[in-house]
Order: structure tokens, then C-alpha cells, then sequence
């Protein structure tokens, strides 16, 4: 018994002997393997290249309001290495703080282009890293070694609607909208706007209605007729009457070195039609006054059957008046003042 328990313990001792060697072995193996395979671990790490510089293109891009951004899908942005990186763009207002892709920017309104830069496997963005969309320098937002976010800040104006706009020959009066922004124009220059809330009066007013008189020339009978310079649409009632006296009809001959007015009313044949705030009379502009008339100012002139230069008129008679032609047109001097055919003062 006594040499089987001998065996017995030996045996044990002897396994256990055998199973720290293995143990031993084992840890000295890893320990080995552990420091051969630290230069391989440096070198997988520095695999990952570093991308110093992106660049995204040919975004669909304007800032001029009316223009419609659009949200680009990652990977459906056109970059400068598509091998190391890929983007996608998105659009945002400032002024709203809203996303703004898919509604049309607005004059006045700040906006930024955004875009997301994002390394592929093998790449990582260096801390510094630059970018520039559609070739512009953009500012970095927020970044890691991953992913660059990048932005281009602006504020849409207002766009030129000249040669944006086509005629419309709705209503009474032809006017001009604009197929970008939808303002509406009197004139094909762009230049005199229709604001939206009078665009149905616009349609129904005679805009500047003219009339044709003939001027006053002293000792010539008062002639209260006029031309009407379109006819189908409004007719007009005037009459001469003296300046100085308010509207003292005259009824007898002009008298020379006075100052006359004609007044006169348009009035709409259609009774829909609205006549403009403004008309003219030989080529004057006159604002219609609280009655509803037009006024225009003239001078009695006389009217001498030959005119005469300018070089040989004497005009040392202050109260004397004399019609006469300076470089091509008609001039009128009284008081050593010099008017055109109009009572105008040049």
C-alpha cells in the first residue's frame, strides 16, 4: 500500500510537473509572437493614408432668388477623388433656420451650402484638411477623422427680370410678367412694377391718355377744342382759362405776356374703364387734381410769321416778348427769361 501511495504521488507530481512545463511553454510562445507581431501592428496603422484636401463640383448652384436647390445623396456628389472620399450636399436658411432644398430662395435671405465629406476605408481627413466647392474656399463646420462637414455661406438677390419676361394682352393694357419670380411690368425694360394688388385695376385703367391743344398765341381767338389721342376709349371736355384769375374762362383773344391754363377732364367710354392718374397735354405731364381734371400752364406768345434767330433778337425791353429758334426748336424770351414753345422755363 504504502509503495502505491509512493507511485501514486509521484505519478501526480510528475503530471503536474508535466503540465507547468506545457503552461510555461505556452506563455513564452505568446510573449515571443506578441513581440514579432508588434512591428506588422505598426505597420497596419500606418496604412491609413491622410487626406489633406477635398473638393466637391458641379453642384447645381445660383444666388439669385428664384433658384431651387436640391438635397444630394451620399456618393451622388461629383468629387475630386472619389477613390478616397465621397459627399453628399444639403441646403440650409439662416434667415428661417430651416432646411431650404426644394423651395426657391428668397431675396434677402442668408443660406448656406452645406456638404459632408466622408473618408473611405484605407483614408482618414487630416485635422487641417482644406476643401472647396465648385471652386470656392469653404469653411469647416465640424470634423473628425471620418467625416468633414464643410459649408459656403451667401444671400440670394434679387434676380434681373429682363429677358425673363413675356408679354400678356389681357385687359385693356398690355403688361409684362416674369417667368422666374411672377412680377408684373408695364413696360417689356422691366423697369415700372405692377404690384400684384393692382394688376386687375391695371388691366382696366387708361394709362397715360394724351390730348392735343393749340397753344396760345395773343390776338388768336380762345380755341377750347381738343384731339383726343384715342378716341375709342374716353373723350375729353376743356376749356382755356386765365392763371392768375383762378378759372376765369376765356371767352375772347389771348393777350400777349399772359400766362394761361388749360384744364380738362377725361372721362371713359366704357363705363369699367378707369382713367390713370396722370395724362398729357402736348406732351405735358399733368397729375390728376382732387376734381378728377388735368391742368397744363402756357404762355401767350406772339407769333411772328418769319422766326428769327437767336444772334439778331433784341431783348433790352423787358416786357417785350419774342418768339424765336435756337438750335433747331422754338424759344420764347420775356423778361430776359428764356421759355420753350411749352412755358417752360429753360
Amino acid at each position: 500500500m504504502k509503495q502505491l501511495l509512493t507511485h501514486f504521488c509521484v505519478g501526480e507530481t510528475m503530471q503536474k510537473s508535466s503540465q507547468m512545463r506545457h503552461l510555461l511553454t505556452s506563455l513564452f510562445l505568446v510573449m515571443v509572437l506578441s513581440i514579432v507581431n508588434v512591428p506588422s501592428f505598426a505597420a497596419a496603422a500606418s496604412a491609413t493614408e491622410i487626406i489633406t484636401e477635398v473638393s466637391a463640383v458641379n453642384i447645381p448652384f445660383s444666388d439669385v432668388e428664384g433658384f431651387t436647390p436640391h438635397y444630394i445623396n451620399k456618393g451622388d456628389v461629383e468629387v475630386g477623388d472619389a477613390e478616397k472620399y465621397e459627399a453628399l450636399a444639403t441646403w440650409f436658411d439662416l434667415t428661417d433656420e430651416v432646411f431650404a432644398y426644394g423651395s426657391e430662395l428668397i431675396a434677402g435671405h442668408a443660406y448656406q451650402l452645406r456638404v459632408c465629406f466622408y473618408a473611405k476605408e484605407g483614408y482618414s481627413f487630416a485635422g487641417d484638411c482644406s476643401a472647396t466647392i465648385n471652386g470656392k474656399t469653404a469653411v469647416a463646420d465640424w470634423h473628425d477623422s471620418s467625416e468633414y462637414d464643410y459649408q459656403l455661406t451667401f444671400t440670394a438677390t434679387a434676380h434681373n427680370c429682363l429677358g425673363n419676361a413675356s408679354i400678356c394682352d389681357e385687359g385693356l393694357n398690355a403688361y409684362y410678367t416674369c417667368a422666374k419670380c411672377g412680377k408684373h411690368y408695364e413696360d417689356a425694360e422691366c423697369t415700372k412694377e405692377i404690384e400684384p394688388s393692382i394688376l386687375e385695376q391695371y388691366k382696366k385703367t387708361i394709362f397715360y391718355p394724351s390730348i392735343t391743344v393749340t397753344v396760345p398765341v395773343a390776338g388768336e381767338v380762345a380755341n377750347n377744342e381738343a384731339t383726343v389721342g384715342n378716341s375709342s376709349l374716353y373723350s375729353c371736355e376743356g376749356h382755356w382759362a386765365i392763371y392768375s384769375n383762378g378759372d376765369l374762362a376765356v371767352t375772347g383773344t389771348f393777350e400777349e405776356n399772359t400766362t394761361y391754363y388749360y384744364r380738362y377732364r377725361l372721362t371713359p367710354k366704357n363705363s369699367e374703364h378707369l382713367i390713370s392718374d396722370y395724362a398729357y397735354i402736348n406732351g405735358i405731364e399733368c397729375k390728376k387734381l382732387s376734381g378728377g381734371s388735368f391742368v397744363a400752364e402756357f404762355i401767350a406768345v406772339v407769333d411772328p410769321s418769319t422766326p428769327t434767330a437767336i444772334e439778331s433778337v433784341n431783348a433790352e425791353k423787358g416786357s417785350k416778348v419774342v418768339k424765336t429758334i435756337e438750335n433747331g426748336r422754338v424759344v420764347i424770351i420775356r423778361d430776359g427769361k428764356k421759355f420753350d414753345i411749352l412755358g417752360r422755363e429753360l
